[in-house]
């Protein structure tokens, strides 16, 4: 029963297969007809060859193939299948036909084998349509070589020859298949590469569009010699031509071995005269004015004709045209080589009105909350402006892991104006929990938190937050509403106990903070808000002067937030900031029970990438400036100090003060410079870093700075259940003071955040 089902299928793909092939040939002549297995031997058909219907100089026809191959295969029974080809023949009226039988064989060994010693490339064999244990198909085997082949020239070999080799098992009549891999030369380097006939642009900015490079620098490898690569480079070549305007550029290149080891690449191209916009007409404008569309386009500003900028300024044509309205808006263009005229042609549509906005995709989200981020409702003119910023603000809200957004015009020929706007959403995962243990000179320490950004769908996030040392225990809630009361008010309430054991005294800490934040402009914040806390100090160090510092066991404090934050930042693939900068300002007048005072602080980043690897990975050169002050008045605990993650590393936590009893300064400025890079993938990176603080009562009396340069790996978590990144190093001191309480290694997740809370 299984063979007769087998044998219905194998009939029925076959069929439908000559079906296809010779729906088109049905008057050709037969002229040459082989059976043959799949190793090219002749199949004896002895005993059904009268029984055979295309034969030699009768007609091809679908239904007698068909036939034919239904007879074969009951017949010799031997085949795991048999399948035909149809070629031309000698006119064109004539075909060839092949049938191909493949035998019932198992390939018991797949190998690759290089010859003279060359290194074998790893992971071959699991890229290959023949494997071990599966049926032997014939027709793989071309695809395999071939596959082989293109492997070996990524790999710098571009003479590679590949062929195979099929010998018999004694069971079952089963196979080893062997793959020859002949190499034909040494892997091949690229030593240089010269470009001749560019007078227009400049060797290194056509080198910059290539993939195909030499080393870097002196000591680095040099990259083997890749066709595939060097043949994408020359269209690359070809295309940023004619995208300055040489439509008749040319361009070759000879390849130059030197003892099958080393390459010479020379590039000749052949410029041609750079083609002129001396005619710019814009056609169809009737609801604006052509001055002002081809304004907005930009095309007015073109030195040369440019294929990459015509296909730019029609963009802006249509983003033009759908910021008021027209979102069916269709753009053409015709350039004229002989008379150097550009022709635009602008097809309207009419202006389309928003009927209503759907948002498929959503499982958690409740739908009304979602739609607070949405700013376009239901009689909105269609404005493609709007449409983006909303696809922007979805997606930074980190509930979706990708939103697109569409207008849908109507079926319905009464509202041939209107459309619905259809947002479609991957939610995210928004629930996260991390954990980390580390160890300080005085002992072990631990840390874990747990947040859910989208508590019940409602977009209201709660996080909880504790750690735990010898010296530090803390524990705190975070609750953040980003629509207050369905607003673009932001909230966000924090509650936090804190009990921290220090040399001069033991502190406890009871807060509470509540701010409303209001996003100005997609990049600028404002946020506004109060605090409340209670201090208790104990275990006073007896070499302290409690009236000096107006030092006192218990302190209730008030205070108002105000806080101003600009960022303009791109991260790349590893969720780093890759370029960019951000400025953060936060003044806190407050009032304790020593009286009214004053604290401040700022920070100030920048970044600016000097490339990416494959995996969209950065190498960054980044910065931070952070500046403290308090007023003399405040409390001892609201003082500042510096040490640790987020001021300087390779120091104690808070023990860097102005003059070394442990009491904290009025002021304090940190300072740091990194270069990040790619180790493995967007998984890990490399950083080196040069650290830099200094501290005292006020910005009269900084003096003494501490310095400390580092190295550090930092690996890239983000998609796990930590949510976060991962960094430990070694910081050592440049320059320190006696007494400095030092700490090279340090540990940390997430990035460097300021170390003074507000």
């Amino acid at each position: 029963m299984k063979e007769s089902l087998s044998m219905f299928i194998k009939i029925i793909f076959c069929t439908v297969f000559l079906s296809l092939q010779t729906v088109f040939a049905m008057d050709y002549d037969i002229t040459e007809v082989l059976f043959l297995d799949d190793t090219d031997q002749s199949v004896d058909i002895s005993k059904v060859e009268n029984k055979i219907k295309s034969k030699v100089g009768t007609k091809l026809d679908s239904d007698h193939l068909t036939l034919d191959i239904q007879l074969l295969m009951k017949e010799l029974p031997r085949f795991e299948h048999i399948q035909v080809s149809i070629d031309p023949g000698t006119t064109e009226e004539e075909v060839n036909l092949r049938f191909t039988f493949q035998k019932k064989r198992i390939a018991k060994m797949v190998r690759v084998m290089v010859e003279n010693g060359h290194q074998e490339l790893n992971a071959l064999l699991d890229e290959l349509a023949t494997r071990k244990g599966r049926v032997f198909r014939a027709d793989a085997l071309e695809r395999d070589k071939e596959y082989l082949r293109k492997a070996y020239v990524r790999a710098g070999f571009p003479k590679v020859q590949v062929s195979h080799e099929l010998i018999a098992k004694e069971e079952k009549g089963d196979l080893e298949v062997r793959f020859h891999v002949h190499p034909k030369s040494k892997k091949v380097q690229i030593k240089k590469i010269y470009i001749y006939g560019n007078y227009s642009i400049g060797t290194d900015r056509l080198k910059d569009v290539m993939k195909t490079r030499t080393r870097s620098w002196f000591l680095s490898s040099r990259p083997s010699l890749n066709d595939f690569t060097l043949n994408e480079d020359l269209d690359a070549l070809y295309a940023y031509y004619k995208n300055d305007g040489y439509l008749d550029v040319k361009i070759s290149h000879e390849l130059e071995l030197q003892d099958n080891k080393y390459a010479w690449i020379s590039i000749f191209v052949q410029e041609g005269r750079r083609y002129q916009v001396r005619d710019l007409k814009l056609y169809g404008a009737k609801s604006l004015t052509p001055k002002l569309v081809l304004d907005k386009s930009g095309l007015r500003h073109m030195k040369g004709f440019s294929e990459k900028n015509l296909r730019l300024g029609l963009q802006k044509i249509r983003e033009y045209y759908g910021e008021v309205g027209f979102a069916l808006v269709q753009t053409l263009s015709n350039y004229n080589p002989t008379d150097e005229s550009l022709s635009l042609y602008v097809q309207e549509g009419e202006v389309q009105t928003i009927s209503g906005v759907k948002i498929e995709g959503l499982k958690k989200m409740k739908e009304e909350v979602a739609l607070y981020d949405v700013k376009i409702k239901k009689g909105d003119k269609v404005n493609t402006r709007f449409i983006r910023e909303t696809l922007q603000k979805m997606k930074a809200t980190g509930y979706y892991r990708d939103v697109l957004v569409d207008y849908v015009p109507s079926d319905d020929p009464k509202k041939k104006n209107q459309g619905e706007l259809l947002i479609t959403v991957t939610e995210a995962n928004t629930q996260y929990i991390s954990f980390g243990f580390g160890a300080s000179s005085s002992g072990p320490l631990g840390q874990f938190s747990y947040g859910n950004q989208n508590l019940f769908g409602s977009g209201k996030g709660l996080s909880i937050q504790a750690m735990k040392s010898k010296e530090l225990s803390k524990l705190g809630l975070i609750f953040n509403d980003p629509h207050l009361f369905g607003s673009d008010y932001t909230a966000q309430a924090r509650a936090s106990y804190e009990d921290r054991q220090g040399h001069e005294y033991d502190e406890t800490r009871i807060r509470t903070r509540i701010m409303i934040q209001k996003a100005i402009t997609e990049k600028l914040q404002f946020g506004i808000g109060a605090r409340f806390e209670f201090v208790t100090l104990d275990n006073i160090a007896e070499g302290i002067n409690q009236t000096t510092y107006n030092i006192r066991k218990k302190t209730k404090i008030m205070g108002m937030i105000s806080t101003l934050v600009y960022k303009n930042q791109v991260r790349d693939t590893a969720g780093d900031v890759k370029k960019g900068h951000s400025i953060s300002l936060a003044l806190m007048p407050s009032y304790s029970d020593q009286g009214a005072y004053i604290k401040a602080f700022t920070q100030v980043t920048g970044a600016l990438s000097l490339g990416q690897n494959s995996n969209g990975s950065s190498h960054t050169i980044s910065g931070r400036i952070t500046l403290g002050y308090v007023s003399d008045n405040a409390p001892v605990f609201e003082k500042y100090y510096a040490g640790g993650i987020g001021s300087i590393r390779g120091f104690e936590s808070r023990s860097i003060t102005p003059r070394g009893n442990g009491i904290g300064g009025g002021a304090v400025i940190s300072a740091n410079v990194a270069y990040s890079f790619p180790i493995v993938s967007n998984r890990v990176k490399g950083v080196i870093f040069v650290e830099g603080a200094t501290i005292g009562d006020n910005f009269e009396s900084l003096s003494q700075v501490r310095l400390v340069g580092g190295i550090g790996v930092r690996t890239n978590l983000r998609d796990t259940f930590l949510g976060t990144s991962l960094e430990f190093g070694y910081a050592f001191p440049l320059l320190k003071q006696d007494g400095d309480q030092l700490k090279p290694f340090y540990f940390m997740f997430g990035e460097y955040d300021p170390a003074y809370d507000l």
